[in-house]
């Protein structure tokens, strides 16, 4: 009885386990696609360097404002 149930829990922790893998592979794989495509459809390297500023500035708009605060308006 012993025997069976350790045999059990082992194929339950290498299934969860397989299933984790599976998905955080998928998902770091899903981010470096995106981020080919986005290389692929630029025109040209300055304008897929202004989409990573863009993309990268709508991930923190509390550090614009912050930063524009700071400087104020440039004359």
């Amino acid at each position: 009885m012993n025997d069976s149930l350790l045999a059990i829990i082992t194929l339950i922790c290498v299934i969860l386990f397989l299933l984790w893998f599976i998905t955080d592979t998928k998902k770091r794989d899903s981010e470096k696609e995106k981020d080919l495509l986005n290389r692929i459809f630029a025109r040209d390297y300055p304008t897929f360097v202004n989409s990573e500023v863009v993309r990268e500035a709508a991930k923190r708009p509390d550090q614009i404002y912050e930063d524009q605060e700071e400087r104020g308006i440039p004359i």
